[in-house]
């Protein structure tokens, strides 16, 4: 087994961690901003960094030391998963205020913290995050909501207040100005 360094590591540390730059790479890890480029023209082999960026990431440490393998390592279930153990919800963009309709997805129930009836993943560009929202709610609380306010849509986290308002961020908006589409049940964030 090689251990080669330089440009060939630095690529799999950046796409391990979802970076595009080095200068991303240089913060994450916490060296000096030459540091990288030292590495990259002396071909040197940051094993600490290839160690901490697996344990960061779930990243195969083989495929990141060596680059041979596949970067997420196949893991096997335990259980097998029927038709009716699956949840089909609409995916959609949420990018500038707008919801692009992308298609459906299939996730297990057992992922999901409360039963769902009409669940909906948002992948929001501007959070770098996934929300999963339910689209049937009886009340109204305070939370994290996917709302349309002034014609824009995005996921903010909203606070009832006294005289039927939202507080949203630091301004109170009246309730009658801000449409709940749904409520956030769950947050998907990527290490990768």
């Amino acid at each position: 087994m090689a251990f080669v360094g330089g440009q060939p590591v630095v690529d799999r540390l950046l796409k391990a961690y979802g970076f595009s730059t080095q200068r991303e790479l240089v913060e994450k890890i916490g060296v000096g901003h030459g540091t990288v480029s030292t590495w990259i023209r002396r071909e040197y082999f940051p094993g600490e960094a290839v160690v901490q960026c697996a344990l960061d990431t779930g990243v195969s440490l083989a495929w990141l030391a060596t680059g041979s393998g596949e970067p997420v390592q196949d893991r096997i279930l335990n259980t097998q998963i029927g038709e009716d153990d699956l949840i089909e919800m609409p995916c959609k963009d949420l990018d500038n205020g707008r919801l692009t309709v992308k298609g459906n997805i299939f996730i297990a129930k057992a992922l999901m913290p409360v039963p769902i009836s009409k669940p909906e993943l948002i992948n929001s560009q501007s959070h770098k995050r996934k929300f999963v929202v339910e689209k049937m709610f009886q009340t109204s609380t305070d939370g994290d909501w996917l709302i349309e306010k002034a014609g824009v849509i995005s996921v903010e986290s909203i606070k009832r207040i006294p005289g039927d308002n939202w507080r949203i961020e630091t301004v109170d908006w009246p309730a009658k100005e801000v449409q709940l589409l749904g409520k956030v049940i769950c947050i998907i964030t990527s290490k990768v």
